[in-house]
């Protein structure tokens, strides 16, 4: 089971207001703490730097996510409406616009979370090494390359779980499960806990995977002194540097 669903499960039940701000923090301290345990640990983080992080990551991501919140209640008001549509159905546009502005809210807040809980790394850089794991120095360009990769990421993680759930709940609500739902607060809560919790469930690995854990980065990417550097095993300049990506 996903360790976050407790927290999506009361995202889903939360109102308006500070519940759901509190839902919000909840959720962006889960991410902060993910984010700051996969970091890629040879960049040395004292505490201080770590509660300054982690107060910029929660406030910045709970400020856009909540932002970005309020435009997409106002664009489904109007998507439920059905304002400029025909026959009183709102247009595919804004419907469709209306179901990508979730995804853009979390996906900011993910990427700006992991940047400010790993900013270090694209500040002070990473330990680079050669095929063979041998720590070779500190590359900022590595860093950065890094903390590009990982943040891509964030912004990949929620495709499959904001953007696809939406259209199959419609099916589901179409169906006969539709009129249980309409009547039935647990009912709802539960097919819509059902289906997130799948997709929670199976959306990581994909997202994983877009980048390997151990990057790669070539030597005309990285600061002029790893030009001409050589192996120590084969003696032959080293023309590929690799470096451990975090999660």
């Amino acid at each position: 089971m996903p360790s976050n669903l407790p927290i999506t499960a009361g995202m889903i039940l939360s109102r308006p207001g500070l519940p759901q701000v509190f839902w919000q923090w909840a959720n962006q301290s889960y991410n902060a703490g993910f984010n700051f345990a996969n970091r890629n640990a040879t960049v040395a983080t004292d505490t201080g730097t770590v509660a300054l992080s982690y107060g910029v990551a929660t406030g910045v991501a709970c400020g856009m996510s909540y932002g970005l919140g309020r435009v997409v209640q106002n664009l489904q008001a109007s998507v439920g409406a059905g304002s400029g549509g025909v026959g009183g159905s709102p247009p595919l546009s804004l419907k469709l616009l209306s179901r990508g502005l979730p995804w853009l809210s979390v996906a900011t807040a993910g990427m700006a979370n992991v940047v400010a809980m790993r900013y270090k790394e694209g500040v002070e850089g990473i330990t680079v090494t050669d095929e063979a794991g041998n720590a070779l120095g500190t590359s900022v360009a590595a860093g950065r390359a890094c903390l590009m990769q990982v943040a891509l990421t964030r912004a990949a993680l929620p495709v499959p779980i904001l953007l696809i759930p939406p259209f199959i709940l419609d099916a589901i609500r179409a169906g006969p499960l539709g009129a249980v739902m309409a009547r039935s607060l647990p009912a709802r809560f539960t097919v819509e806990l059902t289906v997130l919790a799948f997709f929670l469930q199976t959306a990581l690995a994909p997202a994983l995977a877009l980048f390997p854990q151990r990057g790669s980065i070539r030597v005309e990417d990285l600061e002029p002194s790893f030009k001409g550097m050589k192996s120590p095993v084969t003696g032959k300049p080293i023309e590929t540097f690799y470096y451990n990506k975090g999660v």
